[in-house]
């Protein structure tokens, strides 16, 4: 019985970045703030957590609340569908974060040791920011079954896009979401 438990568990950690592939489609939420649920999937209220970087500095998903859209990134530095994802996000980058678009990835730290996770950002200079979980946690959390796993989640807090790809109309997306006025603060 031991013996079929690890030969699944290494089918399914071989397979993990088989999945890097799925729904890259048109997507256009909309779920009035009021009325969204929390949770994890495309029209549901992102979880809040608290995550460092790798300069130890903590971020936490609520303090973007009703301020910036945020492209969550989930990956890991062995994942060649994450690595070749790369120049796209970075793109996005560039181009949106001067609107207020909060790009962060989040390292999911399965069979990544945080020095590795350090020595891919020296050599890549990837331009946004990097989290590190360490636990897994948050990866758990959002139910990562396959790298890279890309959440675009509204100034409210909810999850207009969630897939393995960027969806084809990225950027009437984000053109969407970065028109949208940010609550007022008070």
């Amino acid at each position: 019985m031991l013996r079929i438990l690890t030969t699944l568990s290494i089918i399914l950690l071989i397979s993990l970045p088989c999945t890097g592939c799925g729904n890259a489609g048109d997507t256009m939420v909309a779920q009035d703030p009021e009325s969204a649920t929390p949770g994890i999937m495309t029209g549901q209220i992102a979880p809040d957590f608290m995550l460092r970087d790798l300069n130890d500095k903590p971020f936490r998903l609520s303090d973007l609340r009703d301020k910036k859209p945020v492209l969550l990134i989930f990956w890991a530095t062995w994942c060649p569908a994450c690595i070749q994802a790369i120049p796209a996000f970075a793109d996005i980058q560039k181009r949106y974060e001067p609107r207020g678009l909060e790009v962060v990835s989040i390292n999911i730290a399965a069979n990544d040791p945080l020095i590795r996770v350090q020595r891919f950002q020296e050599t890549h200079r990837l331009p946004y920011r990097i989290l590190y979980d360490e636990q897994t946690d948050i990866s758990r959390r959002f139910a990562v079954l396959g790298i890279p796993t890309s959440l675009i989640i509204d100034r409210h807090g909810i999850i207009q896009y969630r897939g393995n790809l960027l969806p084809r109309n990225v950027d009437q997306l984000l053109d969407r979401l970065l028109e949208e006025p940010a609550a007022p603060s008070g």
